[in-house]
C-alpha cells in the first residue's frame, strides 16, 4: 500500500473532532484559485490536530474533485475529502460527515476492508482518511482487462452488508431517498425506461415488430425482481469507489450515504466499467462470468441475471449502440424467464448475437 499512514489505536477510537471554517464569512464569491488557496490554508491548520502524532502538512495535491492528498512531514500521506452537501445534513440523523466517520469506524473494528478514518472537521466539512494508493477497481479492469479482483470485491461487499444488517441503528441513518419505499418508487419507474430501451434497441436493429413479444417478458421480470428483499448498504456503487491494494486485497470507499438496494444490483454496478468503450466484449464477458461465480447461491444468480437485463436496457434507452446488448445473450443463471428472453432476443435480433 503506497504511502499509507499507519493505523494505530488512536485512529479507531473516537479521537478529536475539530471545528473550523474553510473561508471567511465575508459574503464574497470566490473563484477556483481562491477556493483552492483557502482549502490549503485550512487543511494545513486543521490536519495536525486530527492526525495521530500531530504531523504537519508539507504539501497539498488535488486528487479528485473535492479530494486532496496531504503529504506530511513524517513521510506519510493522508486524504482530506470535502463533503460538499454536508452542511445541509448537519446534525441530522443522516449527517453525511458524521455517518461516514461512524460507519467506517464500525466496519474497521469488525474487520471490513475500509480506510482508517482519522477524524472530521464539521465546520469545514472535511473527513480525514487513510491513503490507500491511486489504483481503483476501474483502473484495474480497464488497464488489465482481467477479472481477478472481482471475487474479492463481492466477498467484501457481502461482508459489509452483513455487518450493517447486524446493527439496527444504521437503519435510522439512511439518507433521504434511500428508504425502502423510495427504492420501490424508483424501481417502478425503471420499467418504463427499460421498455423504452427495448424500443430504441429494436429500432436500431430494424426488428421492432419481432421485439414486441419481449415486452411481456420484461414486465414480468421487472415485477419478479421487485419482490426480492433489498438490503442496507452503500448508495454510491461504482468501480471508482473500490481501491485495489497490494496482495490482491480491495477496500471500499464512499460509505457515508446509506440506503436500501439489492445486493446484486450493487455488485453489478461496482464491477462494471461504464465508460470503457475500448474494452473488448470478451473482457466484459469475463467480468460478468467472474461476477456470477462470486455468488454460489442460485437465487442470487437469478436476481443478478435479471438486474443485468434492466441495467443493459436502461443503458439502451440512452444510447443502444453503447449498451453492449450482446452481453444479454450470456446465460448468467438458470432462471427460466431469462432463458426465454435470451431465446426470443436471439431470434428477433440476430445482429445482437455474440
Amino acid at each position: 500500500m503506497a504511502d499509507a499512514v499507519s493505523a494505530d489505536s488512536s485512529a479507531d477510537d473516537d479521537g478529536p473532532v475539530v471545528d473550523g471554517p474553510v473561508v471567511d464569512d465575508d459574503e464574497q464569491v470566490v473563484d477556483d484559485e481562491q477556493w483552492s488557496q483557502a482549502v490549503e490554508i485550512h487543511l494545513r491548520r486543521i490536519a495536525p490536530s486530527l492526525l495521530p502524532g500531530g504531523a504537519a502538512v508539507q504539501t497539498v495535491d488535488l486528487l479528485a474533485p473535492d479530494v486532496w492528498l496531504l503529504h506530511l512531514d513524517d513521510g506519510g500521506c493522508v486524504v482530506a475529502k470535502h463533503q460538499f452537501y454536508g452542511l445541509l445534513t448537519r446534525n441530522e440523523s443522516f449527517d453525511l460527515l458524521q455517518t461516514e466517520l461512524d460507519v467506517l469506524r464500525y466496519l474497521r473494528k469488525s474487520g471490513a476492508s475500509v480506510p482508517v478514518p482519522f477524524g472530521i472537521d464539521p465546520d469545514g466539512q472535511f473527513i480525514f482518511l487513510e491513503f490507500l494508493g491511486n489504483r481503483t477497481l476501474l483502473d484495474a479492469l480497464e488497464k488489465t482487462g482481467t477479472a481477478g479482483s472481482i471475487r474479492g470485491v463481492i466477498t467484501q461487499q457481502l461482508y459489509i452488508e452483513q455487518l450493517l444488517a447486524n446493527t439496527s441503528a444504521w437503519r435510522d441513518r439512511v439518507i433521504p431517498g434511500g428508504r425502502r419505499r423510495d427504492l420501490a418508487r424508483s424501481w417502478k419507474r425503471v420499467e418504463a425506461i427499460a421498455l423504452r430501451g427495448l424500443t430504441e434497441a429494436s429500432a436500431t436493429m430494424g426488428s421492432s415488430h419481432k421485439m414486441e413479444m419481449l415486452i411481456p417478458l420484461v414486465r414480468g421480470l421487472h415485477e419478479m425482481v421487485g419482490r426480492t428483499p433489498p438490503v442496507l448498504g452503500a448508495t454510491d456503487y461504482q468501480p471508482r469507489n473500490v481501491m485495489c491494494l497490494e496482495g490482491g486485497r480491495v477496500a471500499f470507499l464512499e460509505l457515508g450515504k446509506l440506503g436500501w438496494d439489492w445486493t446484486e444490483r450493487r455488485a453489478l454496478q461496482y464491477t462494471t466499467p461504464l465508460e470503457s468503450n475500448s474494452l473488448p466484449l470478451t473482457a466484459k464477458r469475463e467480468f460478468l462470468q467472474e461476477l456470477v461465480a462470486s455468488f454460489p447461491d442460485h437465487a442470487a444468480r437469478r436476481t443478478l441475471d435479471i438486474h443485468h437485463l434492466f441495467f443493459r436496457l436502461v443503458l439502451a434507452a440512452q444510447d443502444p449502440r453503447k449498451a453492449d446488448l450482446e452481453l444479454l445473450l450470456l446465460p448468467l443463471s438458470d432462471e427460466p424467464a431469462m432463458a426465454s428472453f435470451r431465446h426470443h432476443l436471439n431470434d428477433s435480433c440476430p445482429r445482437v448475437g455474440v
